[in-house]
């Protein structure tokens, strides 16, 4: 019998997260087939998920450009202004107009998980 909401702990929500993603079930069925609320679900998945993206940030490293050339290396100098700004704490990502929504899509999903 599933426990009451009440009595969950944050690791009791991660685990049914991870269990969800891993389920291929969509949310709505996963939530009726062990008796949760939807809504509670997707406020802790939420929570989750921004979670997730901070632990990542504080994996980055930092990195500043070298005035070496690569060997091998090409350059091209684009003077396109970013239409695309991504902020994630100290972390800012711009993308040009020409940068696929799709792409930006799939780096946030991947950077999540």
């Amino acid at each position: 019998m599933p426990k009451p909401i009440g009595i969950r702990t944050d690791e009791d929500w991660d685990e049914l997260i991870q269990t969800q993603r891993s389920s291929k079930l969509s949310v709505a069925a996963f939530c009726r087939q062990h008796a949760i609320n939807q809504q509670a679900f997707l406020r802790h998945r939420d929570k989750w998920q921004i979670k997730c993206l901070q632990d990542a940030v504080e994996d980055f490293v930092q990195i500043s450009p070298s005035d070496q050339p690569i060997k091998g290396a090409t350059t091209a100098v684009r003077e396109e202004k970013p239409t695309i700004s991504l902020n994630v704490g100290q972390v800012n990502v711009c993308f040009c107009e020409k940068t696929s929504p799709q792409w930006v899509a799939q780096l946030i999903r991947e950077v999540v998980v």
